[in-house]
């Protein structure tokens, strides 16, 4: 089909086209100098300044040697080693102009310059030291060269084709869906062709080619890592691949209404110029460019899969001309009858025009859009002494030890240790830099967030238990860099012979460090594969008074690859590293660690096991001791400033009155601070008192400033108001909250049953009889179990009950725990003679069993999981009746 050309002159197009490559070089050199130098960046940048001796570990050599003779005399400016990325994307624009005049004409040249020059994704890459810039261009190439080829066999056309994807090869790691494509391009048109001679030419070369990259390939190592997320193979990943043209940086794909709006649009322009390219323009060259738009995109989303690599817009730019050369040569092939075609070219501009400015002004202006702040991070360390050191936690840094660490004038030791690393290394590793130090010294903890290098958290649980945390964290763009001020060397000390059967998951062994901070790390084994990611939740409790949980951690088991436990095999083992911080004043003693384990589908946390018995969700690791109180002043909730002597200032407290019940525990924290002398005071009482009773428990306060905890029940008897107040000598008591206990409503008729037991539990409780709500049940129902207990003595601990179904084997099968009656009775308030109607809802945990089954019964300490007896020594009562699972 023939169309006429607005640009009736060779010259007119020409100033056009200098005009349109004049503005795609400004638009790329706009603040060129200004965005900071980061991490792949410097990598590029040590490759560059030495391409031989230093090359990039991940990337073929060709673009640094091009680069490096670029570089030479042009200074170490942000600007100076962008530059040449900005003329080699200049180049591409302008071959792709060039190639496309040879078939079509000015006025197809000038839409691809205008679609290239304002392309968002060429114009990122153009802008970044980086080889990807390169990948464009030598894949226009080898499309110019593919069609001579096809249209005509020439050595000296082959031999230029094989030099080209030799350079793409040496070039960039995408090279290899490009070469994929040509492959299949060529050796099916001339399968097709039946040209068997030219085939076996092809074929020959390919293997010298293959021959000659494989000396890279083989040096190569894997660069995804367990927690990369491939590419879904679906309907929305095509969507997704066309937002990435226009979207360079992952977080921008589809945030931007108007950059929706405008993908969108030039989607319908694409599938029309393909309509129109099929209907009128249909050749060879229609064909190629056609190939190249869906091949290239498929073939790098294999790439990705089998590398396991995550969705980024820049696997994609090769295929970014040859669909922009599609639309281009689809609008150029409208006819011209009725205007049509000097109608739309101007239309299909401003929606190029459109989109480019909706997507590149975000990325200019938007810091979502903008790469990691290794600049003002280097400043930052620019300020930290000589003999501070800097935590890489993934081997090193190239911005900051390659670039910004002489330009900023970085003093600080940067100490990279090496990714993935356990922790017994990391620990060696910290401990050589800490042993040439004298005194305390600060570390700096650097985290790149594009990097899962400890999401565990090992590295912040093992710094923060050798001394404290240093002010707040400092965050840029991208990283966070957080100081710890180190007192002594690192250190876990392992509890000898700590084990816990958790079913699916089990805890293999256990150690701890840490005075002001406890980092607990515990090694954990599945027992088979599956899709939960499992946690571990740890926590401090005081030990007097008993079981307060002071300090709570909740982190991830992984391996030292960061790879979760849904990704484990059986018998895999991996970490969890909980950080436990004493509150500031935490007063000196015992404090016990416990630890549980859950995840998404079991949130409650799973049954510690005893020969297959669920003993409670919780393990016991041992006690730790705090080294001292601290000297930092500590703000109680309720401020009330008294002094209780010269030197004892009583500097608030937790206490804020309301509605109590018996039995119920009254948990109260003072706030002290004594100064002048370093010994404890303790001359005085915290008492709750009514009428007729009252509870008390003495008061400690330690030197300079210190938490005083205490815990009150409420007398099972008790009713009416109550004060809560210090008692102390010489001075007047001092009121800290009123209470109103409320009335209990108590039984002392025997309720109903269905059937009695008799059975009594330590001399506290006597179970009169139980009733069931049926006989028979399945899996998916709950089975309702109602217990009468007599009460025979008030105990000093608040007991929960426990209801198993077991199976013929003794195995749970269903359960519930709880507090007595729905946890609205507490035992401490129970008081002789009276009934307490129990009720339970057992849920079952499994749904694999079908048969007879039966209840088991007893009360347990929820602190230690310690079980009450009955008078023949066992832990549990058999209910006497058969339930049938269906």
């Amino acid at each position: 089909m023939i169309v006429s050309s607005p640009f009736r002159s060779a010259r007119a197009g020409l100033i056009v086209l200098i005009a349109l490559l004049i503005g795609a070089f400004g638009l790329r050199l706009w603040n060129l100098n200004e965005p900071s130098i980061w991490h792949d960046e410097a990598w590029s940048i040590r490759a560059i300044r030495d391409p031989i001796g230093t090359p990039d570990d991940n990337t073929p050599p060709v673009y640094y040697a091009v680069q490096h003779f670029l570089w030479l005399g042009a200074g170490e400016t942000p600007f100076a080693l962008r530059y040449g990325s900005v003329l080699l994307d200049l180049v591409t624009i302008m071959l792709a102009a060039q190639l496309i005049r040879r078939w079509a004409g000015w006025d197809a040249a000038i839409l691809i310059a205008i679609f290239l020059g304002g392309s968002p994704l060429l114009w990122a890459y153009a802008r970044e030291i980086r080889a990807y810039v390169v990948v464009p261009l030598l894949t226009i190439a080898l499309l110019w060269l593919t069609d001579l080829l096809l249209k005509r066999f020439s050595g000296r056309v082959w031999i230029g084709l094989l030099l080209a994807e030799l350079a793409l090869l040496y070039s960039h790691n995408l090279s290899v869906p490009v070469v994929g494509w040509l492959n299949l391009v060529v050796g099916a048109v001339w399968l097709y062709q039946r040209r068997w001679s030219s085939l076996g030419i092809w074929i020959g070369g390919q293997m010298v080619i293959l021959a000659a990259y494989l000396p890279w390939v083989l040096g190569q190592s894997p660069s995804g890592t367990p927690l990369n997320t491939p590419p879904s193979i679906d309907i929305n990943l095509i969507w997704k691949i066309w937002q990435a043209y226009f979207a360079p940086v992952p977080v921008q794909l589809g945030a931007e209404q108007a950059l929706k709006i405008g993908s969108v649009v030039f989607a319908m322009v694409a599938l029309l110029s393909l309509m129109v390219l099929m209907s009128w323009n249909r050749n060879r060259r229609t064909m190629l460019l056609l190939s190249q738009a869906v091949l290239l995109p498929a073939l790098a989303t294999v790439e990705l899969r089998v590398a396991h690599i995550d969705f980024h817009p820049r696997y994609y730019i090769a295929a970014v001309p040859a669909t922009m050369m599609l639309v281009a040569l689809g609008v150029h092939s409208l006819p011209d009858e009725f205007e049509i075609r000097r109608i739309t070219i101007p239309a299909v501009i401003a929606v190029a025009c459109g989109v480019a400015a909706a997507s590149i002004v975000d990325l200019l202006e938007d810091p979502r859009y903008q790469h990691d702040d290794f600049r003002a991070i280097a400043h930052y360390y620019a300020t930290l002494p000589e003999e501070a050191i800097i935590l890489i936690p993934y081997g090193w840094e190239p911005a900051l030890e390659e670039y910004y660490v002489q330009k900023a004038g970085v003093r600080a030791e940067v100490l990279g240790i090496k990714l993935h690393s356990d922790a017994t290394t990391a620990m060696q590793k910290i401990n050589a830099a800490l042993a040439i130090r004298d005194g305390p010294v600060r570390v700096e903890l650097l985290t790149w967030y594009q990097l899962p290098a400890d999401v565990r958290g090992m590295y912040p649980c093992l710094l923060e238990s050798a001394g404290r945390r240093e002010g707040d964290p400092f965050t840029v763009q991208g990283l966070t860099t957080q100081g710890y001020h180190l007192e002594h060397s690192l250190a876990l000390t392992p509890w000898p012979d700590l084990t816990a059967d958790y079913g699916p998951v089990q805890l293999v062994s256990a150690s701890a460090g840490g005075s002001q901070a406890v980092c607990v790390q515990t090694t954990w084994e599945v027992a088979h594969s599956s899709s939960d990611d499992w946690r571990v939740a740890g926590r401090m409790l005081t030990t007097n008074p008993p079981n307060w949980i002071i300090a709570r951690s909740d982190s991830d088991v992984r391996q030292d690859d960061q790879a979760p436990t849904s990704t484990w095999g059986a018998g895999q083992q991996g970490d969890a590293f909980s950080l436990l911080r004493f509150p500031a004043g935490a007063p000196p003693g015992d404090y016990t660690l416990q630890l549980g384990i859950y995840s998404e589908t079991e949130p409650l946390g799973l049954d510690r096991l005893t020969n297959g018995v669920p003993t409670g969700k919780l393990t016991t690791l041992g006690t730790i001791r705090p080294t001292e109180t601290t000297s930092l002043p500590v703000i109680p909730p309720q401020v009330q400033s008294v002094p209780l002597g010269r030197d004892v200032k009583l500097l608030g407290h937790d206490a804020s009155g309301g509605m109590l019940s018996p039995g119920q525990e009254l948990r109260i924290t003072l706030y002290w601070q004594v100064t002048g002398h370093d010994a404890v005071w303790s001359a005085g009482t915290l008492t709750l008192a009514g009428e007729n009773w009252q509870v008390s428990q003495p008061l400690k306060a330690y030197p300079e400033y210190s938490l005083d905890w205490h815990t009150l029940t409420v007398p099972a008897e008790a009713n009416g108001e109550a004060d809560l107040r210090i008692e102390a000598e010489s001075v007047e008591p001092i009121t800290l909250a009123s209470y109103t206990i409320e009335q209990t409503d108590r039984l002392f008729v025997p309720p109903s049953f269905d059937m009695p037991v008799q059975a009594v539990f330590a001399d506290m409780a006597l179970l009169e009889g139980f009733s069931v709500g049926q006989t028979m049940v399945s899996p998916d129902e709950t089975l309702d179990l109602t217990l009468v207990w007599r009460v025979l003595a008030t105990p000093d601990q608040s007991y929960r009950v426990f209801t198993h179904l077991l199976d013929a084997n003794g195995q749970v099968v269903a359960q519930h725990d709880g507090f007595p009656a729905s946890e609205t009775r507490r035992t401490t308030g129970w008081i002789p003679g009276e009934y307490i109607v129990d009720q339970h809802a057992l849920t079952f945990l499994r749904d694999d069993y079908h048969g007879s089954a039966h209840l088991e019964v007893g009360f347990y300490n929820p602190d230690t999981g310690e079980r009450l007896l009955l008078p023949n020594g066992a832990d549990h009562m058999i209910l006497p009746m058969e339930i049938m699972v269906e």
